[in-house]
């Protein structure tokens, strides 16, 4: 699974929940981190996948 186009290596991660509600699924993942700040330099400005964002929560706070 390796593309040198990133945004579309890591969308393969994008089809692996209901593509009706996307933008729904999105915002649920998404606010379990509400009230958490995300560490400065953590976030990448490159195309990722937002199951990246997932996997990296429950770690954030050792990234800083």
């Amino acid at each position: 699974m390796y593309s040198p186009d990133k945004a579309k290596m890591f969308s393969v991660f994008d089809a692996g929940w209901d593509m009706e509600t996307v933008d729904e699924n999105a915002r649920k993942m998404m606010s379990l981190g509400d009230g958490v700040a995300v560490p400065s330099g953590t976030t990448s400005d490159k195309p990722y996948s937002l199951f990246m964002d997932v996997y990296a929560g429950p770690r954030a706070p050792a990234l800083a």
